[in-house]
């Protein structure tokens, strides 16, 4: 699980940066396989519609689910 911040949580962890963007890093890499990249489209194209923040989005579906499909809501 990648946690998102917006700022290290210690001087000691070890953060990685998001492709495409230079302000959001994590504390684990994040990979780029088929199934993120099409939620990355979906994402941009949602919150374009709606005028937000992909980068806003992204961070809401991670702390509300991990991205993951089964969540009992």
């Amino acid at each position: 699980m990648a946690l998102l911040l917006n700022r290290p949580r210690s001087p000691e962890t070890a953060t990685s940066s998001v492709e495409g963007t230079d302000y959001i890093r994590t504390t684990q890499a994040v990979t780029r396989d088929e199934e993120t990249i099409r939620n990355d489209i979906l994402i941009k194209h949602r919150a374009t519609q709606h005028g937000i923040r992909a980068d806003l989005v992204r961070a809401v579906i991670q702390a509300e689910s991990e991205f993951g499909p089964d969540t009992g809501y």
